[in-house]
């Protein structure tokens, strides 16, 4: 029989999951509607598409190796928690550097489902594959809802409504992770940060197989 604790854990972490991932789509449907709120940037939309994206590339330099040294539960409820913030901050700002940060910090942020998905592999280590997927498919869906909800969201309330919801539940499930998960021991190889944050770009360096499959991904 399933665990029931773990499995609703699971839940969580997936939902948590899908709905970062979703942060980094839900104003693509809407650009156009963005554009009209700050009429003096018209190149507003296409940093404003860009910002998040950025920002995910970078939370996979700086935030994803954290996992390596600190608590993964304390990572994905910081992290949860700072990704509402600066999305309430961008559903409210109508100043655009602000709001262009704003949309960079959360795309960093949002990388938090790479910790999600770590995460579930101890919430249940003996079924670590099904656990994975479980988030996985919350991170798909996620990419998959966000546009969708988003455009009928705006079309209701506008385009800052689908920010201020993503914000709300992001915060509700930081918090839930708290609530639900257990305190877990970070890892037993313990390692600086600015070691953590190091470690990717040297294993980079000194495997060629690595670089190759960097390369071959990239094309």
């Amino acid at each position: 029989m399933a665990d029931k604790p773990a499995s609703a854990r699971l839940l969580l972490l997936a939902i948590l999951a899908g709905t970062a991932m979703a942060s980094n789509y839900v104003l693509q449907p809407v650009l156009p509607e963005v554009a009209r709120s700050f009429p003096a940037s018209p190149w507003i939309t296409s940093l404003a598409a860009g910002a998040g994206p950025l920002g995910y590339m970078l939370g996979l330099v700086l935030l994803v190796p954290l996992g390596d040294g600190l608590s993964i539960r304390t990572l994905v409820a910081v992290q949860a928690v700072a990704l509402a913030a600066v999305l309430a901050l961008a559903a409210v700002t109508t100043i655009e550097p602000l709001f262009l940060a704003a949309l960079l910090l959360g795309g960093m942020a949002s990388r938090v489902t790479a910790h999600c998905i770590a995460l579930a592999g101890r919430v249940r280590p003996e079924a670590q594959g099904r656990a994975v997927g479980t988030v996985v498919m919350g991170v798909s869906a996620g990419i998959l809802a966000g546009r969708v909800l988003s455009g009928a969201l705006a079309t209701s309330f506008g385009w800052r409504a689908p920010l201020a919801m993503i914000a709300g539940l992001t915060a509700l499930g930081g918090f839930g992770i708290v609530l639900a998960v257990p305190t877990m021991p970070a890892s037993d190889t313990l390692m600086r940060v600015p070691d953590l944050l190091l470690a990717v770009p040297k294993a980079h360096a000194s495997n060629p197989e690595l670089r190759r499959a960097t390369l071959v991904g990239c094309c």
